[in-house]
C-alpha cells in the first residue's frame, strides 16, 4: 500500500463522513424548521380560538367600526395581524390595513379551507406587507352556519432568523466534528498505515532476497504479530534459499565438471540445459544451444530418432550414435536417455553422452594386436611343428636334410623367442613408465654401444655408419632402455637399406631438447603408412619384413621408450629416397 493509495482511501472516508454530516445537518435543520413552524401554527390557532368569541358578535351585528378597532387593539397587543373575511371573500376588518383597500381574499388557500369548515394554514409572501407570513384561518359560525373566516398571521422573519442561527450552529458543529474526525482518522490511519507500508516494503525486499533489514515491529498488537511472523518467515526463507542455492551451485558445478555430456530437453526437443562436455560433443555452445531444438543444433538423423524414442518411452533408452564433426572427424558416443519425473505432461528428458571413440579405437587396436600377434606366433610355431613332424616321420635319419631341418627349427625358435622378448619388453615399459630410474650420462657413448651392436650386420651388407655430434650432450636417461631404442632404430635402418649405402646418425641440440636423427637411403615409407608405422606388428611390406628378420615390435618399443623419457619419435620419409627417424629428448634437467 503506497502513500497515494492511502491518501485516496483517507480522502474517500473523509468525503463519506462530510456527506453524512451534511445530510445530518440538512435533515436536522429541516426538522427544526418544521417543528418551529408547527408550534407557530398551533399558537396562531390557539389565539384565533381565544378571540373568535369576541369577533363573531360584532361581525354578525355588522358593527364594522367596532370590529376594526377590536382587531387593531388585539393585533397590536399580540403582535399579530388579524383579518376578518366574509363568506364572499370581502375583508371586513384588518389590524394593519384599511379593509376597503384590500383585495378579495376568497381565493386564498387558507380562506378556502376555512370556508369549508377546516383550519387553513399557509405560508407565503405578502404583497401588502412585503414580507413572508404564516397564515392560520378558522371558520366563524353563527347558528350552525359559517358566516366568515378569522385569519391570524405572524411574520416568518423571526423564525427565519432563529432558523439561520440554528443552522449556523449545526454547521459549525458539523465542521468541528468533521475536523475532529479527520484528525482522528488521519492519526489512526497513520498508526495503521505506517506498519502496513513498512511490511509492504519489507515484503518487497524479501521478494528481492534482501533479508538483512527486518520489518520494524510496531503498531497495533495484530500488526506487531504480523511483523514478527513476516520476519520469522524471512529468516526461514533465507535459510531455505541459501540451502537451495548451495545445492544448485553444487549440482551446477558437478554438472559442468562432468566428463560425460549431459543435457535436458523439453517435449519439443528444445534444450533446457547443457553442460560443456555435451556442447563440445555436439559442436555448439551453451548460449547457442539453449532454446533451440536438437536438430537445429546438430543435423544428425540418428540423434533425432534417439530423442524421439526417449520422449515417447517410459523406460530408459540407450544406443550408440556416430557424430560427424566439421573437420570430418568421427566421434562415437554411447547415449543414455530417460524421461524426467514430472507431475504434469508433457515431461522433459535427460540424455547422457559418453565419448567412446577412444574405447572403440582401442578395441580395434586390441583386435588387430591379437590378430597380428597370433599370426606372428603362428608362423614360427607352424614351421617348427611341421619340420618336427617331418623329422619324426623318418627324416631324422636322412643325413642330407636333417641338419637343414634342425637349422630351420632353430631359426624359427629364435624368432619366436625374439617376439616373446619384445612383447615382454613392451609390457615392462608400460608397467614402469611412471617409475623409471634415470641417470645423467653422455649420449655419444650410448650411441657408440648401439652402433657396435649393429656393426656386424652393417658390415655384412657393406653399409657405412656415419656419426656426427655437433657438441657433447648429456641427459637424464635410462641407459639400457635408451640404448635399446637407438639399437632398434639403427638396426631397422640397416635392415631396410640397400647394400653398399650409408646410414647417417646426427646428434645435436635444438632449444631445450636433444635430437638424434637416423637417416637411411632405403625404399622409404608412403604417407598412408607413416601414421601407423609405430603400431605393434604393423608392417609396410609384411613378407619383406619377415624375410629381414624383424618382429614388427621394434618401432613400438622405441615409441614407448621415448614416452618413458617424456620425449617422442618422429618420422619423415619419401618413397624411393629413404627415411629419417628422429628421437627428441627433453633437456630441462640436463647440462650440455
Amino acid at each position: 500500500m503506497n502513500k497515494k493509495r492511502l491518501f485516496v482511501l483517507f480522502s474517500s472516508y473523509l468525503a463519506i463522513t462530510l456527506v453524512a454530516l451534511f445530510l445530518t445537518t440538512l435533515f436536522t435543520t429541516r426538522a427544526v424548521r418544521t417543528f418551529h413552524l408547527q408550534n407557530t401554527t398551533e399558537d396562531l390557532q390557539a389565539r384565533a380560538v381565544l378571540i373568535k368569541d369576541q369577533i363573531t358578535p360584532l361581525f354578525t351585528d355588522k358593527r364594522w367600526p367596532e370590529l376594526q378597532l377590536l382587531c387593531q387593539d388585539l393585533g397590536k397587543k399580540s403582535a399579530t395581524r388579524i383579518t376578518v373575511i366574509a363568506s364572499s371573500g370581502q375583508v371586513t376588518a384588518d389590524s394593519q390595513e384599511d379593509p376597503h383597500q384590500l383585495d378579495n381574499h376568497g381565493s386564498r388557500p387558507e380562506i378556502i379551507a376555512a370556508q369549508e369548515g377546516r383550519i387553513g394554514t399557509f405560508s407565503r409572501f405578502s404583497t401588502t406587507l412585503q414580507q413572508n407570513l404564516r397564515y392560520v384561518a378558522i371558520p366563524l359560525h353563527h347558528q350552525d352556519h359559517i358566516v366568515a373566516s378569522l385569519r391570524l398571521a405572524v411574520p416568518l422573519a423571526s423564525l427565519d432568523a432563529a432558523f439561520a442561527g440554528i443552522r449556523l450552529t449545526l454547521s459549525l458543529g458539523s465542521i468541528a466534528v468533521a475536523l475532529l474526525i479527520a484528525f482522528v482518522t488521519w492519526y489512526i490511519s497513520q498508526q495503521i498505515s505506517r506498519p502496513v507500508l513498512a511490511m509492504c516494503d519489507g515484503a518487497q525486499r524479501f521478494a528481492q532476497r534482501d533479508f538483512d533489514t527486518p520489518i520494524p515491529v510496531r503498531g497495533p498488537d495484530e500488526l506487531m504479530e504480523l511483523s514478527r511472523g513476516l520476519n520469522s518467515m524471512a529468516q526461514d526463507l533465507r535459510h531455505h534459499i541459501a540451502t537451495v542455492v548451495n545445492q544448485r551451485n553444487e549440482l551446477e558445478t558437478i554438472f559442468a565438471s562432468m566428463i560425460e555430456g549431459v543435457f535436458t530437453v523439453d517435449a519439443d526437443e528444445r534444450f533446457t540445459s547443457i553442460n560443456q562436455a555435451a556442447a563440445d560433443l555436439l559442436e555448439t555452445s551453451r548460449d547457442k544451444a539453449l532454446g533451440r531444438t536438437v536438430l537445429e543444433t546438430m543435423r544428425n538423423s540418428d540423434l533425432k530418432i534417439f530423442m524421439d524414442q526417449t520422449l515417447r518411452s517410459d523406460i530408459a533408452t540407450r544406443n550408440e550414435l556416430t557424430l560427424l564433426h566439421h573437420n570430418d572427424q568421427t566421434v562415437i558416443v554411447s547415449a543414455h536417455g530417460v524421461q524426467l519425473p514430472e507431475t504434469t505432461r508433457p515431461s522433459k528428458a535427460m540424455v547422457v553422452l559418453h565419448d567412446i571413440t577412444r574405447l572403440k579405437k582401442l578395441e580395434n587396436i586390441r583386435r588387430d594386436f591379437v590378430s597380428n600377434v597370433s599370426h606372428e606366433l603362428k608362423t614360427p610355431i607352424t614351421s617348427i611343428q611341421g619340420f618336427v613332424e617331418t623329422l619324426l616321420d623318418g627324416a631324422i635319419d636322412d643325413q642330407e636334410h636333417n641338419k637343414r631341418f634342425l637349422a630351420i627349427i632353430h631359426t624359427q625358435s629364435l624368432r619366436l623367442n625374439a617376439i616373446i622378448q619384445d612383447l615382454l619388453t613392451l609390457s615392462r615399459l608400460e608397467e614402469r613408465q611412471q617409475a623409471l630410474k634415470l641417470t645423467r650420462v653422455a649420449l655419444l657413448p650410448l650411441l657408440q654401444n648401439a652402433i657396435n651392436s649393429c656393426r656386424l650386420e652393417a658390415e655384412t651388407k657393406e653399409i657405412t655408419l656415419t656419426v656426427t655430434e655437433s657438441a657433447p650432450i648429456t641427459a637424464l636417461v635410462n641407459k639400457p632402455l635408451f640404448e635399446l631404442a637407438l639399437t632398434n632404430l639403427i638396426g631397422n635402418a640397416i635392415k631396410y637399406s640397400p647394400s653398399r649405402t650409408e646410414v647417417t646418425i646426427l646428434i645435436h641440440q635444438k632449444n631445450s631438447s636433444a635430437l638424434i636423427t637416423v637417416t637411411d637411403h632405403g625404399e622409404g615409407i608412403s604417407l598412408s603408412h607413416q601414421g601407423r608405422i609405430f603400431e605393434r606388428f604393423y608392417r609396410v611390406d609384411k613378407g619383406r619384413s619377415r624375410q629381414a628378420g624383424g618382429t614388427g615390435l621394434g618401432l613400438a618399443i622405441v615409441k614407448h621408450i621415448m614416452r618413458c623419457h617424456h620425449g617422442e619419435v618422429r618420422l619423415t620419409s619419401t618413397l624411393g629416397q629413404g627415411s629419417t627417424f628422429t628421437l627428441i629428448l627433453p633437456l630441462q634437467n640436463a647440462a650440455s
